[in-house]
Formats: structure tokens, sequence, C-alpha cells
């Protein structure tokens, strides 16, 4: 994921990376001086019975509700359903699984936590700071433009 898409999940321009917060300093509606960006793409957790499920453990993937508690379990399920109910069968794509996404950046953004810790300027990373990808440290240093 490079940092102008890390940069319009802070302003809400054209995305639609929800999970997304930012901590710092403003100026007319842009981040401005010393903030802290944090970004997450969820990793896909299959419905239970579904096809998907069968192939990720034919595959040997970990699954959550492995892990879950029987009450836990009952309370994903009933979560699923409703939101299935409620949404008359639609279904976004988020952007970053569109080829929309592949055309502008040639490949899929790893799946997890993406963090930006240090200046920015006129709305844009700039300055020292640190870029992090699933708490590996990707960059360190100055950001120019």
């Amino acid at each position: 994921m490079n940092g102008a898409y890390l940069l319009d999940c802070v302003t809400m321009r054209d995305c639609d990376c929800r999970p997304s917060r930012y901590e710092g300093e403003w100026h007319r509606n842009d981040p401005e001086g010393h903030g802290v960006v944090e970004v997450e793409i969820p990793v896909i957790e299959p419905v239970a019975g579904s096809a998907l499920e069968k192939k990720m453990r034919a595959q040997g993937r970990i699954i959550k509700r492995d892990f879950m508690s029987p009450e836990e379990r009952e309370w994903l399920n009933k979560d699923i359903e409703d939101s299935y109910r409620l949404s008359s069968g639609y279904a976004e794509i988020p952007f970053y699984e569109r080829e929309e996404w592949l055309q502008e950046y040639e490949k899929k953004p790893e799946k997890g936590r993406y963090r930006y810790a240090g200046q920015w300027k006129h709305g844009q990373m700039h300055g020292c700071g640190v870029y992090e990808v699933n708490e590996r440290i990707v960059y360190v240093g100055p950001w120019i433009r």
C-alpha cells in the first residue's frame, strides 16, 4: 500500500477502508504537523459451512472460529445471519480487491495493519517518519515530495 492510498484513508477521499484512524494535527481538513495514521485491511474469515471455509481448511489455514468458545461461536453465527438478512444479498467489494486497484498499484496489498507515524505537510507524508506494515518497519527516514 503506498502513501497516497494511506492518505486517502485518513481524509476519507475516494476510500472505503473505514477502519482507519488519524491522531494528530489538522490544518484546513488536511493532516499537518505531526500525526499517526493506522489503516486496517481485514483478513477474510469464511462463513461456517461455506465453500471458502472448506477450501481454506484444505490449505491448512487457521480460522479464528476454531479458537472461540461455543457461546462466542453462537453469537458470531447470529451476527452473520443478521448481516445476510439485512443486506438482502447485496455485497460491496472493497477497493483493494477490485481491478481498479490492480491497474493503479499493480498488486494487491498485504492484509493487516498499516501505520505511519511522522510529519505531514499539505496533507502528505513529509519529513521524518516511520512506515510499518503488520508491525514490520518498511521505511524509516525522510519523506520529501
